[in-house]
């Protein structure tokens, strides 16, 4: 199991002259574990909007729903939460950093699986010190990492909110050019859903039909999801495993050829309950022919 999510950032911001505020529906932002100062998004982003009383508060006003509320952030163990899900199917896991990952020549042959994690991962420029980028997904090294274990066989399943938008973020073309000739996917939106579910369809409704339910809105135990990712399949050996309910984009898809692999819109460990966990792992272990 690999952790790749070790971004923190503020939300999404914009400032036009006139308007200036935080894009919440964009991108909330990763608080460092947590955050006790968010009290709701904003709404009011007119600059010349006056302050009037502690009612109306001009330029810069938010909802009060989350004064009560701690915001969880990235707490940077969903190593363990995945790999809870992995041993509740009988088989054992180690972890490491993406970047341990990147630096190691690791042997395919000896694990049956590889699990990236990438959590709402996601180019950010810096806004202070040297001028920048952090925290992209797919860098050269990881890209270079992934093709070796494929070309070896592997059998490989990758999930974040922000892999498909990221590959536009990011600004390199080779990226884009992974993910469909490596990956097997292409993106299609950032604003995929709202519904909080997703059904699963061909090769695995064969054998279980079944909704999972993700963390879209404010949860005490985890960060959400805002805006999930939507992705296409590429190839003849690729097809769609995942639909987000209601509008039916594509959230998740499965390659196999001389390797596997399953990406997803969403992150696993966003997915709302172990039980539910432990039953997606299983179905795509016994999918991919690793569990009876």
């Amino acid at each position: 199991i690999f952790n790749g999510f070790d971004r923190i950032c503020a939300p999404a911001a914009f400032d036009n002259g006139k308007e200036a505020g935080f894009l919440m529906s964009e991108d909330e932002g990763v608080p460092y574990l947590e955050d006790m100062s968010y009290i709701g998004e904003q709404y009011d982003f007119d600059r010349k909007s006056p302050e009037l009383d502690d009612d109306a508060c001009g330029f810069g006003s938010s909802h009060a729903d989350h004064e009560t509320r701690i915001v969880p952030g990235n707490s940077f163990d969903y190593p363990y939460v995945h790999g809870k899900a992995i041993k509740a199917n009988g088989l054992g896991f180690i972890s490491m950093s993406d970047e341990a990952f990147e630096n190691q020549n690791i042997d395919p042959s000896a694990y049956s699986i590889f699990d990236f994690i990438f959590g709402e991962e996601k180019t950010t420029k810096r806004l202070i010190g040297f001028p920048g980028k952090d925290f992209t997904v797919f860098t050269p090294k990881m890209r270079d990492a992934i093709t070796k274990i494929a070309t070896d066989g592997a059998i490989i399943v990758v999930s974040g909110a922000y892999i498909g938008i990221d590959l536009a973020l990011c600004g390199d073309s080779l990226a884009k050019k992974f993910a469909s000739n490596v990956l097997h996917f292409f993106p299609r939106t950032n604003h995929a859903s709202k519904s909080g579910l997703i059904y699963t369809v061909n090769s695995l409704k064969k054998s279980n039909s079944e909704q999972y339910a993700y963390i879209n809105s404010w949860n005490p135990s985890i960060y959400k999801v805002e805006s999930p990712d939507a992705i296409e399949p590429v190839g003849k050996e690729a097809a769609v495993l995942f639909r987000y309910f209601g509008d039916n984009k594509s959230a998740g898809i499965w390659y196999k050829g001389n390797y596997q692999t399953v990406v997803m819109g969403i992150p696993i460990e966003t997915i709302a309950t172990d039980s539910a966990r432990n039953d997606l792992f299983h179905q795509l272990l016994r999918m991919m022919n690793l569990k009876q």
